[in-house]
């Protein structure tokens, strides 16, 4: 659900599959600060003024808790994947 949300929403300026090639953050990298701020930043526009958009009128808490779950199992699978080679 987190990875679908992820897509339509997110995957145009942080890469699809949470792969980010530019100079928007990558957030299979977020900082634990970051993470605490998850929803203040993608509900509450805590970045809005570096250019995050508001996502409080098309995503709900849950929502953005599955986003935040699926990019968390993506850093986490890539972080295996790296720590297996």
């Amino acid at each position: 659900r987190g990875g679908k949300l992820y897509g339509g929403l997110c995957g145009n300026c942080h890469g699809f599959n949470a792969i980010s090639g530019g100079t928007i953050p990558d957030l299979r990298h977020m900082t634990p600060e970051t993470h605490a701020r998850f929803k203040d930043i993608v509900l509450g526009g805590q970045r809005l003024p570096r250019g995050m958009p508001v996502f409080a009128d098309v995503l709900d808490q849950d929502q953005a808790d599955a986003i935040h779950a699926y990019l968390i199992s993506r850093a986490n699978a890539d972080y295996n994947k790296v720590g297996t080679r």
